[in-house]
């Protein structure tokens, strides 16, 4: 907390507590037990208690019967005489009596009383706007120092109130999470998208058993990650912060006979702020081999209050073609992608409003909207091009793969929704075996998969000098997976439960 909060101001909070909340208190962190500790904390916490009017003072009564010492804790006011509190006595009392004969600079909270807390004498308003500077780690330890603390911090307007200062604050870095995959194992990795990235990592807990499955990660909004079974229809929500799990409901997968097949899905995951309301937009693709086709069989919306799919009506024709696995960015409450026309001929970007729930087509600049048929046997068209967020603004990544050295187009919408806003931010070549860009992180540096020795390797670029900067992440070349996130309790009011991976797997061996 003394990250977040100057310790003047920290001294200040603590200097209102009682003591047995302080005692309390101690155990949150080392910090905070040091500060609590300090000579210097003692006295101002003695003199603020002194001369606050809202202190009561209590009369301490000592008494014997039966050969036996009692130590009484009363507050001197209107219930004086109603309620005692008996105190522990500081002496093996079978061996030796004692007298009381005074006291000096004593104080002593009476929580049988009145069960006292740190909310009893801030009001809640100033508490949430001391917990709503914390990071999330802080606040789940927070958590356990009372029922009260728990209660305030698992609210969902706490939870909101918090994730929208963390969007607003300056010293909230923004991370990001990388997904590897090496010796069939998958690693989920996060890092600070500051001066320090690529130096120090932190291994996330697989929210899964990943001897059994593994999993992709398409996006992340507010803290929470979408995933996706790599070779299946099974979506999820996961938020990493607060290590909770959300199995979405299973989607029906369908196979036709006549050499036509079902051949995945394209989907964005955004959230509806008319609804207030996560929501997940899945598009079905049907293959027909014999055409090298894709038709598409229907659009499907995921809403994280009815915890349901159902099918969107009225999008018409849909003509476009979002391959599997295509990278999206959900940007002013709408998810894009870039989409095909015309087996490849084509290109656009398609935008999926969540409020509205219809598409909408944005053009790209004219040397971006035509494609060549024959990238479609050489990479994945998602290779050549994709989606991104470069600061605020909507993004899109060329790769020219076909030949070496590589290009790497960047162009920013500087404007959103005006066509002739598109710019060249930059122009990347590179000579060697560079594969494909996974992400992009806020100064506009190039986060891409390289050819190493071994494994495949991911690699950052700087955008402006060119030079690449080895991140020592290393893996298969398919399964990297970059995506920004933020740390937030989205899930901890209870919309997203914990997994339980014993039940899931009894499930997988049932079927």
């Amino acid at each position: 907390m003394s990250d977040y909060i100057p310790e003047e101001l920290l001294m200040d909070i603590f200097a209102r507590l009682p003591v047995k909340s302080l005692i309390r208190l101690r155990s949150v962190c080392n910090s905070w037990y040091s500060l609590i500790s300090s000579p210097s904390y003692i006295t101002t916490h003695l003199n603020r208690t002194k001369k606050s009017n809202t202190t009561l003072p209590q009369l301490l009564i000592k008494c014997e019967s039966v050969y036996q010492q009692h130590y009484l804790s009363c507050f001197d006011d209107e219930m004086f005489g109603v309620k005692y509190e008996e105190l522990e006595s500081p002496f093996d009392i079978s061996v030796k009596f004692f007298d009381i004969k005074g006291s000096c600079n004593g104080f002593r909270a009476d929580e049988g009383r009145t069960n006292r807390i740190m909310s009893d004498y801030i009001p809640e308003e100033l508490l949430i706007d001391i917990f709503a500077r914390l990071p999330v780690k802080s606040l789940i330890r927070l958590r356990l120092v009372c029922k009260s603390w728990y209660s305030l911090i698992s609210k969902p307007s706490f939870i909101t109130t918090h994730l929208n200062r963390t969007k607003k604050s300056n010293t909230a870095l923004p991370q990001l999470l990388i997904k590897c995959e090496s010796a069939y194992q998958q690693h989920y990795l996060s890092c600070f998208d500051d001066e320090t990235f690529g130096v120090k990592y932190e291994e996330l807990e697989s929210p899964f058993d990943i001897s059994v499955k593994f999993f992709d990660i398409l996006g992340s909004y507010n803290g929470l990650c979408l995933l996706k079974a790599s070779c299946e229809v099974d979506f999820f929500l996961w938020n990493p912060s607060i290590k909770k799990i959300l199995t979405l409901p299973p989607i029906k997968v369908t196979t036709f006979p006549d050499h036509s097949y079902t051949d995945g899905v394209a989907v964005g995951f955004g959230f509806d702020q008319n609804s207030n309301d996560y929501k997940v937009v899945l598009i079905r693709y049907l293959f027909r081999s014999i055409s090298l086709r894709y038709v598409c069989q229907g659009v499907e919306l995921y809403e994280l209050s009815t915890h349901s799919w159902r099918s969107i009506h009225g999008v018409g024709c849909f003509r476009y073609e979002i391959f599997r696995n295509t990278p999206y960015v959900f940007l002013n409450g709408a998810v894009h992608w870039v989409a095909s026309v015309r087996r490849l001929t084509a290109f656009m970007v398609v935008a999926f409003d969540m409020s509205d729930q219809v598409f909408r087509e944005m053009a790209l600049p004219n040397r971006l909207v035509r494609g060549s048929p024959n990238h479609v046997f050489n990479v994945s068209p998602c290779e050549m091009m994709r989606v991104a967020i470069l600061g605020e603004s909507l993004a899109v990544i060329q790769s020219d793969l076909d030949i070496n050295p590589r290009t790497f187009d960047i162009w920013v919408m500087e404007e959103y929704g005006v066509v002739e806003s598109w710019t060249k931010r930059s122009t990347i070549v590179l000579q060697g075996e560079f594969w494909r860009v996974v992400g992009l992180r806020k100064n506009g540096d190039v986060l891409m998969v390289a050819e190493g020795e071994g494994d495949n390797e991911l690699v950052l670029c700087d955008s402006q000098s060119q030079q690449i900067r080895h991140l020592g992440v290393r893996g298969y070349h398919y399964c990297f997976q970059v995506v920004s996130y933020i740390e937030s309790l989205v899930g901890l009011d209870g919309t997203v439960t914990v997994a339980n991976k014993k039940a899931s797997r009894r499930k997988r061996e049932a079927s």
